[in-house]
């Protein structure tokens, strides 16, 4: 925790980043009781040869929590490396994950028909799995799709979450839950999806590797204009192993 209070590299947010790191490790603690996620993250990440006692693993002699493997993603309301505004992209996630109350009908005019989205909250979709190359988007265009996405207009885009470059996005299969559909502004979401990329990257999450998104809380976030630079305090986070 404190190496991510660091990584903001702006000591008047200290108090609000070990709230956020606070946060996403007590999710991960959460989430990590599944043994299926154990299994996971034993094969994307602990070196071979170590000993495992539930979301403990014995690695050289010293015991480690499973969380201590595992990348993070916390999108917040600004890009990680250069602040560009991406907060409509973070709502959407919290929304989908926690059902956060009254922002759909504010921020996403035009978006899809109610009925045709998951019920909400998501919560599973907190983990998730890369995939590489990501999943066609085309099925959101097709006008005989009863999930498709309606209200794209030159300055508005469809996002999706989970997003097309995870296991659990693209198209559902019959049976499967779809990905929760939300107009956003463009740039929100194409600088969304460049943050996200940013992660894999630094965090080399390779195809099929699992991962945990956990976003800020919307009221955490203020507004910025599309122009804005965002501060540092209120940018995604990484937590990489």
């Amino acid at each position: 925790m404190d190496a991510l209070i660091a990584a903001l590299a702006d000591p008047e947010n200290e108090d609000e980043a070990r709230n956020i790191a606070e946060r996403a490790i007590e999710t991960c603690v959460a989430e990590m009781a599944d043994p299926t996620l154990q299994t996971q993250v034993i094969a994307n990440y602990v070196p071979a040869g170590a000993v495992q006692d539930g979301a403990t693993v014995t690695v050289n002699g010293e015991d480690q929590h499973l969380c201590e493997f595992i990348p993070i993603y916390i999108p917040g309301a600004g890009t990680r490396s250069k602040g560009f505004p991406m907060r409509e992209a973070t709502v959407h996630i919290s929304q989908v994950i926690n059902n956060t109350p009254g922002v759909n009908q504010a921020l996403y005019p035009g978006a899809s028909p109610s009925q045709v989205n998951p019920g909400l909250p998501q919560a599973q979709w907190v983990v998730l799995n890369r995939q590489k190359p990501p999943n066609d988007r085309k099925w959101l265009k097709d006008e005989d799709k009863p999930y498709k996405c309606e209200g794209v207009t030159k300055v508005a885009d469809c996002d999706e979450w989970p997003p097309a470059s995870t296991t659990q996005g693209g198209e559902p299969a019959p049976g499967v839950v779809q990905p929760h559909l939300s107009i956003i502004g463009s740039l929100h979401n194409q600088r969304a999806g460049g943050d996200l990329g940013g992660f894999y990257a630094a965090c080399k999450v390779k195809d099929k590797d699992v991962f945990l998104a956990i976003p800020m809380p919307p009221a955490m976030l203020n507004q910025f204009d599309v122009t804005d630079k965002v501060p540092t305090g209120q940018r995604s986070l990484r937590i990489c192993p």
